[in-house]
């Protein structure tokens, strides 16, 4: 797979033993793909210690060392950067885009605008525009 065609795109994955490096990869954007070398110079992380901590969960003939597979660079939701060995993604890579989505509202008055607002906002919504 080529992962620059991934570039700057929102993407989800599993990783091999997720809770030992701080779970899987959701809704996150890849920043970089790079080879082992140039990880420090993005996160700070050492791929030696992270391919160490991964390699026991990884399947047989896959990766002996950090050298042997590409790296993503991520960021999270949250802004914070992980680097991620390829050789670690456990099945699919998903796109997560996003849409805009339009509803129309018949038979109603303006006065229900303050309400559809609360029950959007409640509900985790808050990039969103009401016009009439």
């Amino acid at each position: 797979m080529d992962y620059n065609e991934l570039l700057g795109k929102k993407l989800s994955f599993s990783i091999y033993n997720p809770s030992a490096l701080g779970g899987n990869v959701v809704n996150s954007e890849l920043l970089a793909v790079t080879d082992y070398s140039l990880v420090p110079n993005f996160t700070g992380e050492s791929p030696s210690n992270l391919h160490n901590i991964i390699a026991p969960f990884l399947p047989s003939g896959v990766a002996q060392t950090e050298k042997d597979y590409q790296w993503l660079i991520i960021k999270a939701p949250n802004g914070s950067l992980r680097s991620i060995g390829v050789a670690w993604i456990d099945g699919v890579i998903t796109e997560d885009s996003s849409v805009t989505i339009k509803v129309t509202i018949r038979g109603k008055t303006t006065s229900i605008i303050p309400q559809l607002r609360a029950i959007l906002v409640t509900n985790g919504f808050t990039d969103i525009d009401i016009t009439t």
